[in-house]
C-alpha cells in the first residue's frame, strides 16, 4: 500500500476539530484531457498559494490532489502561526552569519504579515487567536527565555514577547507544573483546514481549476514540445 492511503480513507479528512469545524465543497475528479500552463501537484498550502498567483498573473493553471483540499498536513498541522524558525535567531547566527540570520528573520516575519494581508483581501476566515505561550517546565530555562526576549527586542526590534513568571504562566495555564515562560503577541493561532480551502476559493476565484481525488501518477515528457504531460490515476 502507498503511504498516501496508508493512514486515512481515500478522499476523506481525516476526523479532528477542524474537520468538523470546516464546511468543505467537493472537487470534480479529473476525468478528461485538458491543457494548462502550469499544473500544481498537490493543494496544500504552498500549491494553492501558488495557483492563486498564478491565476492573478493570468496564468492558466490546474491544481491536482489524490485526495482532498488541504487533506495532508496543511489541513491538520497545530495551527501555529509563530514567530522565526525553531531555533533561537543568536544560534541562527553562530550558524549562517548574522546578515543571514537577519535575512531569515525578515522573511519569517513577512510571512506572518503575508497571511493575514492573503486572508484580509480574500475574505477568509481562519479564526486567528492572538498569543503563544512557551513554558518552561525546569526553572533553569527561565532566565534563558527571558533573556531571548531582551535579545530580540534590542537586536531586532521585536517588542511582542512579554517574559511570564511562575504567576504569569499559572494564569495562562492551569497547570503547576510550569516555573515561568513567555508569551508571543505576535504570534497566534490560526485554523489551518479554513486556510487551506479559503486558498483554494480565492484561487478558483482567479481563474484556477482544482480537482480532487485526481492523483498524479507519472509526467511524461510531450515529443517536440518543451511541455509536460501529467497523467492522473
Amino acid at each position: 500500500m502507498k503511504l498516501l492511503y496508508a493512514n486515512d480513507q481515500p478522499g476523506k479528512h481525516a476526523p479532528s476539530w477542524y474537520e468538523a469545524t470546516c464546511p468543505t465543497t467537493k472537487r470534480p475528479v479529473l476525468e478528461r484531457a485538458i491543457n494548462a500552463d502550469v499544473c500544481v501537484i498537490g493543494a496544500g498550502f504552498t500549491g494553492l498559494a501558488a495557483a492563486l498567483e498564478l491565476s492573478r498573473c493570468g496564468i492558466s493553471t490546474v491544481v491536482l490532489d489524490a485526495h482532498r483540499i488541504g487533506w495532508g498536513a496543511s489541513g491538520r498541522n497545530g495551527g501555529q502561526l509563530g514567530t522565526g524558525f525553531n531555533q533561537h535567531q543568536d544560534e541562527l547566527a553562530k550558524w549562517v552569519g548574522s546578515a543571514s540570520a537577519r535575512a531569515m528573520w525578515t522573511l519569517a516575519e513577512e510571512s506572518k504579515s503575508h497571511i493575514h494581508n492573503l486572508c484580509k483581501q480574500h475574505d477568509i476566515h481562519i479564526d486567528y487567536i492572538p498569543g503563544i505561550v512557551y513554558a518552561e517546565h525546569r526553572k533553569r530555562g527561565v532566565k534563558p527565555a527571558h533573556d531571548y526576549c531582551n535579545t530580540l527586542r534590542r537586536d531586532y526590534g521585536y517588542r511582542s514577547l512579554e517574559p511570564l513568571t511562575r504567576a504569569g504562566i499559572r494564569s495562562r495555564v492551569d497547570s503547576d507544573d510550569y516555573h515561568g515562560g513567555v508569551i508571543d503577541h505576535g504570534a497566534g493561532h490560526i485554523h489551518p483546514l479554513k486556510l487551506a480551502t479559503g486558498l483554494a476559493h480565492a484561487a478558483e476565484a482567479a481563474g484556477a481549476r482544482v480537482h480532487e481525488l485526481s492523483e498524479v501518477v507519472r509526467i511524461d515528457p510531450i515529443k517536440r514540445s518543451r511541455g509536460q504531460r501529467v497523467v492522473t490515476a
